[in-house]
């Protein structure tokens, strides 16, 4: 573990913090998506291959973030934000979403921010179009 936090810190420049929150969340969205699969039995292995491979490109965004922030200043090009920590952030905040999506459809009560969370308000105009 010591070791990956050295990478973080070093691909990240002291923003392992929030790369951490970051692993943290899309951990999370990817076991509630799995159980919302489950419970709806709904689990189809080219949603989750499709899915996975989205994650793995999202990924891949946030160090080639960190890349440009690294050759911005060798290329005399001055950035006045971090854009790796701040691209990190929002997609911390739409795994965030994902995951209130996925247990808004598992049936768990998320109350007020249902109304702002879109997707899950057609989910549910839909189900109860079925009935």
């Amino acid at each position: 573990m010591q070791f990956i936090n050295h990478i973080l810190e070093f691909i990240f420049k002291g923003g392992s913090p929030v790369m951490s929150l970051y692993l943290t969340a899309l951990l999370l969205d990817l076991v509630t998506g799995y159980i919302k699969a489950l419970k709806d039995h709904n689990w189809r292995s080219a949603l989750n291959i499709e899915g996975l491979l989205i994650k793995f490109v999202t990924f891949f965004t946030i160090i080639a973030a960190g890349i440009i922030d690294d050759l911005a200043p060798l290329m005399s090009i001055s950035i006045p934000i971090n854009i790796a920590f701040w691209w990190t952030i929002i997609l911390t905040i739409y795994e965030l979403g994902s995951i209130l999506e996925n247990m808004g459809e598992m049936g768990v009560n998320i109350g007020f921010l249902k109304k702002y969370l879109g997707i899950l308000q057609d989910t549910i105009e839909n189900k109860e179009d079925e009935k």
